[in-house]
């Protein structure tokens, strides 16, 4: 629909699609309504973004320039502010600001306003009664009535701020519109614009971005792209005819600017990377639909959740930093006895096949299901490694290497009773330290027989130290310390020996770390590593703290504690929690003398329970891959807890396949969300292009481009209870403070021709348990229906050819807890 200015109202209203346009002239105002997809505006330098729904106005004798997502759709109202200035007295002489560049709640009604004048003055010329005219006049007048009062710029007055600039601007672009076909040169533009010509070649680029030979060359080219489809014309003829001076200048440029040759274009017909404003194929009626939706404020444009934008401009000049792939370094499952289960081992086949890992951390090595240490009638030590050997065969068969952690405490070793997990861990000291030396001496020996010392020289000891601190526990744990330390070095020096193990919250509140450095400063203990533990929970009373409660568990246990059972008193933390935590403990790192090593985060979650049903849904992904973008730079390696639900520190969990365990692989092997999140951060490139608060940009060697991005969504409240009753079986959504994103990037310095990728993973494509809950949620699973979750559980894809002339402008809606990746490669071709 298009209307040229009427009889008695300078007034244009059309509708179109944007491709792409240069800088141009507005002579008039200019009220751009997005209808469809997304619109980059610049103006002189400073780019904007109008989104599905939005608006945005560009003041008369503006100098801008328009480029559209693909499948865009506006709708312009262009208005000769002049012929107003009769009602509204200097009105050309106005500046407004108005970038309304999304449809959001606490803007609707402004931005319905001025949608709704929009329908109003296109409904009435569709019709066309007697009187239309004056009544669209009346109609103008309320709208720059409410310009005046509402989006008045204050501090700008034309006849004193309309500068120089933008009136040479004018001049030279409108010259280069209509003179590109001529030789043009610097100097002859320089005197019409009475300025000298190096000041020229410095003044142009400051205020359009480029300089004015690129600029021309773009002209030229746009305008050569017509001339290049019609075969009639031979190549040498587009050149000439559109400016360039002989044939090898329009191949460089045409080469340099859309990464292909005039000769493959026009035998492909490619699509036009260059500008323009394309005529709609939208219907009248259409068009007028569309904008009543926007106008009604309880349109269905309207979703379930609010929406957002973010808008991100990345430019390609260079790399930031290496990526350090922390996520990857280390595994994480409960016990070692789970490794010799079968199920377990297809698990971590599978995850070795997908998405592998360098290391996997474990408790109880020496636990008495894994029946290491006994004692003949004498009390003389006895060892079996079968169990050991067996299990670490395993994990060599699927090229992953022990990150061990020497504990617990052998039944025959403790020197009382301490339980805890419903797999009866002992958290004893040993009743005989020597023996426990011992213990120690003879396992690493046979690890270094069996798997030779070169390569386990290459794994991780870390000394546990699972025992409750208090003023008498904190020395004798301290000695257990040393005495380990000295086991460890006295077999081999080279060995990689670590630890703390602490939470660190316990660390960082605490003189926890401060201990430990003078004491490991008088014993001479040069630690390789530093271990800790990190989960997204707190006290619900500010005056406890983690360790307190779990030491209040373990002391009111009658035959064994559970430290889950601490979390009914707990709360989810803030959203940043976990990253705070990590720079806080590095920070005092950074300031210790023998404590300043490399840090593992051991294990963190948001919370070690497997009876959080939350575990099982999109949140784990997109919470996932928020911290890791956060944090993988930080720490030598993120031990997700755990990687599996075959997890029994719990009892009676497992009821139903999603029951809330913590792994991202369910008991029967389903793929959880987290687990394709995984597989997304695996595609990174080496180098980081970019980091954001919820995305990186990454780059291979290949010069692919890597973008991932998290719509994280925290809880609605800053007190939320751990397990919160409000989630049930089959309605997991309502905690969360739940927002819909529009993304959009825009990449600067980027040429060329590309292959887009994209993967989404949310509540509709690639989660488990959504399918599970539309399959009916029943209880038992059997064969065929977890062959049919697994099939049903893949993330959602998309491939597509795009192409970029300098901006390539990426815009994806993305739902709660969604979470995407976008890949861009170069053809083979």
């Amino acid at each position: 629909m298009k209307f040229s200015y009427l009889k008695n109202i300078p007034l244009s209203v059309y509708n179109c699609s944007i491709k792409k346009a240069a800088y141009n002239y507005s002579k008039n105002l200019k009220l751009i309504f997005a209808l469809r997809g997304n619109i980059i505006i610049e103006v002189i330098g400073k780019k904007d973004v109008v989104g599905e729904g939005g608006v945005i106005l560009l003041n008369s004798s503006s100098i801008y320039s328009l480029e559209g997502s693909p499948e865009n759709e506006v709708c312009i109202l262009e208005i000769d502010t002049n012929f107003f200035n009769t009602d509204f007295e200097g009105l050309s002489n106005l500046k407004f600001s108005l970038n309304y560049n999304q449809y959001i709640h606490n803007q609707r009604e402004e931005i319905r306003l001025l949608w709704s004048y929009l329908y109003k003055i296109i409904d009435i010329l569709y019709k066309a009664e007697k009187g239309h005219e004056l009544k669209i006049k009346g109609i103008i007048i309320e709208l720059i009535l409410l310009l005046v009062n509402k989006y008045k710029d204050r501090n700008f007055d034309r006849k004193t701020s309309i500068n120089s600039e933008e009136k040479r601007l004018k001049s030279i672009i409108e010259f280069i519109n209509c003179h590109y076909k001529e030789k043009i040169s610097l100097t002859k533009i320089a005197d019409m614009v009475e300025l000298n010509p190096q000041y020229l070649s410095r003044y142009f680029p400051k205020y359009v971005g480029i300089t004015l030979n690129e600029y021309i060359t773009k002209i030229r080219l746009r305008e050569s792209l017509a001339d290049l489809r019609n075969c009639n014309n031979t190549i040498t003829y587009v050149a000439l005819e559109n400016g360039f001076s002989n044939i090898k200048s329009y191949f460089k440029a045409f080469k340099k600017n859309y990464n292909t040759t005039p000769a493959v274009f026009r035998k492909n017909d490619l699509i036009n990377p260059e500008i323009k404003i394309e005529k709609s194929n939208i219907k009248d009626v259409e068009l007028i639909n569309l904008v009543k939706i926007y106008s009604n404020i309880d349109n269905k444009r309207i979703k379930a959740f609010p929406e957002e934008r973010e808008a991100y401009e990345i430019y390609f000049k260079g790399t930031k930093e290496t990526i350090k792939k922390s996520w990857r370094k280390l595994a994480a499952f409960g016990r070692a006895a789970e490794g010799l289960r079968g199920e377990w081992r297809n698990q971590l086949r599978n995850i070795q096949n997908d998405i592998p890992f360098e290391y996997i951390r474990f408790h109880g090595i020496f636990s008495d299901d894994m029946m290491v240490y006994g004692e003949d009638s004498d009390g003389n030590p006895e060892y079996n490694f079968s169990y050991v050997d067996e299990l670490i065969d395993f994990f060599m068969e699927v090229k992953i290497k022990p990150f061990i952690e020497l504990g617990f405490m052998p039944e025959k070793l403790a020197a009382e009773k301490r339980l805890v997990f419903n797999w009866n861990a002992n958290m004893s000291f040993p009743k005989d330290m020597n023996k426990w030396k011992e213990l120690i001496e003879n396992f690493l020996l046979h690890l270094l027989q069996r798997y030779g010392i070169k390569e386990v020289n290459t794994w991780y000891f870390e000394i546990w130290d699972g025992f409750i601190h208090g003023e008498t526990n904190l020395e004798k744990s301290l000695e257990f310390f040393k005495e380990t330390y000295f086991s460890v070095k006295k077999i081999n020096n080279n060995l990689k020996v670590g630890g703390v193990n602490s939470h660190l919250e316990e660390m960082i509140n605490t003189n926890l770390l401060e201990v430990y450095d003078i004491f490991c400063t008088k014993e001479n203990i040069v630690l390789d590593f530093i271990s800790g533990k990190a989960y997204a929970v707190e006290p619900e009373d500010k005056n406890e703290s983690i360790s307190s409660l779990m030491a209040k568990i373990n002391n009111n246990a009658k035959d064994k504690a559970i430290f889950q059972d601490s979390l009914k008193y707990s709360i989810y933390s803030n959203q940043n929690y976990i990253s705070n935590n990590i720079d806080m403990i590095l920070e005092k790192l950074n300031k210790s003398g023998a404590l300043n090593k490399p840090l593992f985060l051991t294990e963190w979650n948001n919370i070690p329970d497997p009876r959080d049903l939350l575990h099982d849904t999109c949140y784990k992904s997109a919470f996932l891959v928020k911290n890791i973008i956060e944090n993988f730079n930080k720490v030598e390696g993120l031990g997700y807890w755990t990687f599996t639900d075959i997890f029994e520190e719990v009892k009676n969990t497992n009821k139903t396949t999603f029951h809330g365990g913590v792994g991202f692989v369910t008991i029967n092997g389903l793929r959880k969300p987290i687990y394709h999140a995984y597989s997304f951060l695996n595609k990174l490139g080496e180098r980081i292009i970019e980091k954001g608060e919820n995305y990186i940009i990454t780059q291979k060697a290949d010069e692919s481009i890597q973008i991932l991005v998290s719509n994280y969504c925290h809880f609605k409240s800053d007190r939320t209870k751990c397990i919160p009753k409000e989630v049930t079986l089959t309605e997991r959504e309502a905690v969360f403070n739940n927002t819909i994103k529009d993304i959009v990037f825009i990449l600067s310095d980027l040429k060329g021709e590309f292959i887009k990728k994209t993967y989404k993973l949310n509540s509709e494509n690639g989660s488990v348990y959504d399918e599970w809950v539309k399959m009916g949620a029943t209880e038992k699973l059997y064969t065929e229906e977890i062959r049919y979750l697994k099939e049903k559980s893949i993330f959602a894809y998309k491939r597509e050819v795009i192409y970029s002339d300098n901006n390539l402008f990426i815009n994806e809606k993305m739902a709660p807890q969604e979470v995407m990746l976008i890949e861009l490669e170069y053809p083979l071709f």
